[in-house]
C-alpha cells in the first residue's frame, strides 16, 4: 500500500507571553531567544543552539525556551538532547502542545510509534480542532497496530477536513489490516474521488478491487484494470513499476474475450466433383428348396422286381447341337426304401421290367 505522510516539528503553536522591544535595552534573555528562533526558521539549527542554550540559563522557567532549545537539536540531529529538552519544557508546562507535538514526532523517528502515539493523543487534547495532530496521532497508533484507535484519529481528521485524498487513503489501509475489506474499498475510492490523480488512492483500490473483493455478485476486475492504467499513465516513481505492469497485462489477459475459432471456408473445385458413390447392394439368398417327397413303397410280389421311381424329368439344358434333337439329361436312380417282408401270394406271371432310358 502506499501512503505518503511526514512529520514535521513545530515551533510555535502558541505566541510567546513575551514582549519585546527591539531597543538597545532589551534584556539579553529574551534577545537570546529571538535570536535562536530566527536562526531556526533559517534552517541554521546548528547556529541556534548555543543562543538557545544561553536563553534556557536566563530563562530557566520559559518552557518556550526549552521547546525551542529542543526544536535546534532536533533540526541538528541530536535526538537525544533534542529529548531531554522536549521533556524540559513539559516538567515546566505539562500543557504546552507544541512540545507534544514535537515529541510524539521525535518518537516516531526513533521507532517508538506507541509512546508516540501517546504523545499525539494528548496533544489532540488540547489542540482537537488542529487535523494535523489527529493525522500524526493515527499515522503512530496504525504503526503500533492500534488499528481502532487508528480509525477513530482518521476520521476525526475527515471530520474537520474531509477533503483530503491522503487521509482517505490511509484510512483504507487501516481498514484493510481490521479485515474490512469493503470498508476499505470505499475509503480508497473516496480518495480518488477528492483527487483523481492521487496515485497512492488509485494503486490502493485496483489493488483492492482486483485481489480482495470477491467476484460474485458483481465482478470488480474491469475496475480494477481501469484504475491500474490510470496510475501507470502518471508513471509513479515508484520501485517495483516492471512488477505492477506484469501484474496488469496478465489481468487485461484474463479479462480479454478470447476470439471464436475461424468458420471453415469452401473453396469450389479446379475439376469436376467426383461421382457419389454407389448406394451398396444387398446380395438376395435364395429361399432353400424343398425336395419333392418321396413316393411311398408298395407292397409288390416276391418275385417281383421293385418299381423304380419314376424319374423326375429334367428341364433341357439348351446346347448347341448338330441335330434338333434334345435328349434328356440322365438321371440317378433313387435307391428305394427297404420293403417288408413279403406276405405269400400266388405267384403271377412274371412282367417284364420297365425298359432303361437310353
Amino acid at each position: 500500500m502506499l501512503t505518503n505522510q511526514k512529520c514535521v516539528a513545530v515551533g510555535r503553536l502558541l505566541p510567546l507571553a513575551l514582549v519585546v522591544f527591539f531597543t538597545a535595552c532589551m534584556p539579553p534573555g529574551p534577545r537570546a531567544l529571538l535570536t535562536g528562533e530566527r536562526l531556526i526558521k533559517e534552517g541554521k539549527f546548528n547556529e541556534a543552539i548555543a543562543p538557545l542554550t544561553e536563553a534556557t540559563v536566563l530563562l530557566p522557567r520559559n518552557a518556550q525556551t526549552w521547546n525551542h532549545l529542543g526544536l535546534a537539536n532536533h533540526g541538528a540531529g541530536r535526538p537525544n538532547e533534542a529529548l531531554r529538552s522536549y521533556r524540559k519544557a513539559l516538567d515546566v508546562d505539562v500543557n504546552l502542545a507544541p512540545a507534544r507535538h514535537n515529541v510524539g514526532c521525535l518518537l516516531l523517528e526513533m521507532g517508538q510509534p506507541a509512546l508516540a502515539a501517546t504523545e499525539f493523543a494528548a496533544f489532540t487534547v488540547l489542540q482537537p480542532k488542529i487535523g494535523e495532530g489527529w493525522l500524526k496521532r493515527g499515522r503512530a497508533e496504525l504503526l503500533a497496530r492500534q488499528f481502532d484507535a487508528a480509525e477513530k484519529s482518521y476520521k476525526a481528521a475527515l471530520a474537520l477536513n474531509a477533503r483530503q485524498p491522503e487521509v482517505w487513503n490511509t484510512l483504507g489501509i487501516v481498514q484493510l489490516y481490521r479485515n474490512r475489506v469493503a470498508d476499505s474499498f470505499l475509503a480508497f475510492n473516496s480518495g480518488v474521488q477528492q483527487q483523481a490523480n492521487y496515485a497512492p488512492a488509485l494503486f490502493n483500490a485496483a489493488v483492492v478491487s482486483h485481489f480482495y473483493l470477491p467476484r460474485k455478485p458483481v465482478d470488480q476486475r474491469p475496475f480494477a484494470l481501469d484504475k491500474y492504467r490510470a496510475f501507470l499513465a502518471m508513471n509513479p516513481p515508484v520501485d517495483n513499476l516492471d512488477a505492477i505492469r506484469q501484474v496488469v497485462a496478465g489481468l487485461d489477459a484474463e479479462l480479454s474475450p478470447k476470439p471464436p475459432a475461424p468458420k471453415p471456408v469452401f473453396t469450389p473445385a479446379t475439376n469436376a466433383p467426383p461421382a457419389p458413390p454407389a448406394p451398396p447392394v444387398l446380395a438376395v439368398v435364395p429361399k432353400p428348396e424343398v425336395p419333392p417327397a418321396l413316393p411311398k413303397p408298395t407292397t409288390v410280389e416276391t418275385n417281383l422286381v421293385a418299381k423304380k421311381p419314376e424319374p423326375v424329368p429334367a428341364k433341357p439344358v439348351q446346347v448347341a447341337a448338330v441335330t434338333p434333337k434334345v435328349e434328356p439329361l440322365p438321371v440317378v436312380p433313387v435307391k428305394p426304401l427297404p420293403l417288408p417282408p413279403p406276405v405269400p401270394t400266388p405267384e403271377p406271371t412274371p412282367k417284364p421290367a420297365p425298359p432303361a432310358p437310353p
